[in-house]
C-alpha cells in the first residue's frame, strides 16, 4: 500500500477514535442521579384523604441544582398541603414558596399530574436528602364492604434507579372491612421494605 494512502487510513482512524472519544466523553459528563434511599410514609385520615411524606435520598454524579415530582391525580380531588425540605446537618431546612432559587419550591398542574419542583443549592459529585409532604384529598375509596386505595408510593418514572426503599403505611383508624386480628385493624403500620 502507498504511503500515502496509509496516511489516510490512519488519519481517517485517528479522526474517528476522536469523535467516539469525544461522544463517549460527552455522554458521561451528563448528571447521573442515584436514589441511594427512596422511603415513603402514608398516613390514611380518617376523611379519605392520605397524608404522604417521600424521603428521597439521592446522589448525584455531576452538578444539578433542580428537582421535580409529578404525583398523578387518578382517583384523587387534588393534592394540598405541600412543602418541600432538605435534611442539613441533621436538620430539616424548610423550602419557601418561589423559583430559581436555592431553597424554593413552586407547584403546578401538569398534563399527567400535579407538579412540584424544586430548587437547591448546586450539588456536585454530593448526596442530598429532600423530604416532600403533601395531602392526597380523596384517595381513599370508602365502602361498605372495605375501603380501598391504590397509590404508587415509589414511581417508575424516574431519571435513575432505586437501591433501596420502603412504604409505611399508617391506619389512623381501622379500615372498614379490616379484622382486628390484621395490623391496620388496630390502628397499626404496615410495612413494605
Amino acid at each position: 500500500m502507498p504511503k500515502l494512502k496509509w496516511c489516510g487510513v490512519l488519519a481517517g482512524a485517528l479522526l474517528l477514535t476522536q469523535i467516539t472519544v469525544g461522544a463517549v466523553v460527552a455522554q458521561t459528563s451528563e448528571p447521573v442521579v442515584v436514589w441511594q434511599r427512596y422511603d415513603v410514609d402514608i398516613s390514611v385520615q380518617s376523611d379519605g384523604s392520605l397524608e404522604i411524606a417521600e424521603i428521597q435520598t439521592i446522589g448525584f454524579r455531576g452538578t444539578l441544582q433542580h428537582g421535580f415530582r409529578v404525583v398523578p391525580l387518578e382517583r384523587t380531588t387534588g393534592i394540598s398541603n405541600v412543602t418541600v425540605a432538605e435534611r442539613v446537618d441533621g436538620r430539616e431546612q424548610l423550602y419557601a414558596t418561589g423559583s430559581n432559587r436555592p431553597f424554593t419550591f413552586t407547584t403546578s398542574r401538569e398534563p399527567d399530574g400535579f407538579g412540584i419542583d424544586w430548587w437547591f443549592t448546586p450539588a456536585t459529585n454530593a448526596t442530598r436528602t429532600f423530604i416532600l409532604r403533601y395531602t392526597a384529598e380523596d384517595a381513599i375509596r370508602q365502602y361498605s364492604s372495605g375501603d380501598q386505595r391504590q397509590w404508587k408510593a415509589i414511581y417508575a418514572d424516574r431519571a435513575g434507579p432505586v437501591q433501596a426503599g420502603s412504604v409505611t403505611v399508617i391506619a389512623r383508624r381501622p379500615p372498614v372491612g379490616v379484622g382486628a386480628d390484621h395490623p391496620c385493624g388496630r390502628g397499626g403500620v404496615s410495612r413494605l421494605r
